[in-house]
């Protein structure tokens, strides 16, 4: 079953495009990455400082493989100096059995 990470950051005024660059690094890639399908980085519409990290997992055994890497924590160094205050890490998952229609599918 897939999972999806949300990573939420604060980041120090001016550190947009710094923070974007380091996150399209191409260690970050389907062919280099166990189990990771997808990404996306948007922010507040609001207060660009506020981000939100959206990836897709196949399992959640990747995410956490990958959340404990060299190569993650290695990110994790480079972008530091970027934030202000820590990030906020949550995992989702899909319900087992409870396909739920969607307004638009009725």
């Amino acid at each position: 079953m897939s999972i999806v990470v949300l990573i939420e950051r604060r980041l120090k005024p001016g550190q947009q495009e710094k923070f974007r660059t380091a996150l399209r690094n191409p260690r970050l890639s389907r062919r280099t990455v166990r189990g990771f399908v997808s990404g996306k980085v948007i922010h507040d519409a609001s207060d660009e400082n506020n981000t939100l990290v959206i990836s897709v997992w196949e399992r959640l055994e990747d995410w956490q493989q990958w959340q404990a890497s060299a190569e993650r924590e290695a990110l994790n160094q480079e972008i530091q100096s970027m934030l202000d205050g820590p990030e906020v890490i949550r995992v989702y998952q899909e319900y087992r059995n409870a396909d739920i229609p969607l307004a638009a599918d009725r």
